[in-house]
């Protein structure tokens, strides 16, 4: 990874929390949690997969952290919190 590049996160939550981030439905405090976290660092979850109706994939969401320790202090503040279900940083991509 360059200098350059943004530090991915990878974030699993609940289903009930994804459909929180997502829709237009009433928020949830854990839905609020986990957009607060983010946003302290400045930054936001992103949908890995917006719009799809799969259950499963639509609970993937993606950070972008310009700073290394950033990441790893979000990725401490998510591990916290009961609404996710998995948070790693994706490792970058390699030509095969």
């Amino acid at each position: 990874m360059t200098p350059e590049e943004p530090t991915r996160i990878t974030v699993q939550v609940r289903p009930d929390v994804a459909r929180a981030l997502q829709g237009p439905q009433a928020r949830s405090p854990e839905a609020e949690e986990t957009e607060r976290a983010a946003a302290e660092l400045g930054t936001v979850l992103e949908p890995m997969h917006p719009g799809v109706a799969d259950p499963v994939l639509a609970t993937y969401f993606t950070v972008e952290v310009a700073d290394p320790a950033a990441a790893e202090r979000l990725l401490e503040e998510l591990g916290a919190n009961p609404a996710i279900e998995a948070a790693y940083i994706k490792p970058p991509d390699e030509a095969p």
